[in-house]
């Protein structure tokens, strides 16, 4: 349990102090302490076999995640594929930096190794991936991607909310307009 906490507290502080930079003027700074973080865990990882510790899955998932949310994703999907595992999940967040990033032609050959080992995207990897080239305009990409996804069967599930209000609940989903 201490050592739990004591890595939690070790995250609160360096995020305390790379916040505390960004917010009083030293972005540079804030920055370079960010990316030494970075570079110190690409370390590590580097050098797990010289402690006798052979990386498993979770280990390539956990960098190509980091390297990915840090927008290295060239790095990351060198990374992938130099995995002796078959990636799997390690797909599914490299897709999703990619849309963070907006990296349309990586996304898509991100997209075609899941369709490969999956057979087809979730539905979410589908609206993404349509929603994210529609931002960049790409127009008929996007609607190759929906039309993907309804020749594979997979419908969007439709958004809904609710909210209390003097006691009675109202359900609202997504496009239709009404609430009960």
């Amino acid at each position: 349990m201490k050592i739990g906490g004591k890595r939690r507290l070790y995250m609160y502080c360096w995020n305390a102090m790379i916040s505390g930079l960004a917010l009083h003027g030293y972005g540079q700074a804030a920055l370079r302490l960010f990316d030494g973080l970075v570079e110190e865990d690409y370390q590590i990882f580097e050098s797990t076999e010289d402690f006798g510790v052979l990386p498993k899955m979770e280990h390539y998932a956990c960098m190509v995640d980091l390297l990915g949310r840090v927008g290295l994703l060239d790095l990351a999907y060198s990374f992938m594929k130099a995995m002796s595992f078959e990636p799997g999940a390690v797909l599914g967040a490299l897709l999703s930096s990619c849309l963070v990033h907006g990296d349309a032609e990586l996304a898509e050959t991100v997209s075609k190794h899941i369709i490969d080992k999956a057979g087809c995207l979730s539905d979410g990897e589908y609206m993404m991936l349509s929603n994210m080239f529609a931002l960049h305009g790409r127009w008929k990409e996007a609607d190759n991607w929906r039309r993907m996804m309804k020749e594979a069967g997979i419908s969007k599930v439709a958004g809904c909310s609710t909210i209390e209000i003097n006691g009675r609940m109202y359900k609202f989903l997504a496009g239709d307009g009404e609430c009960g």
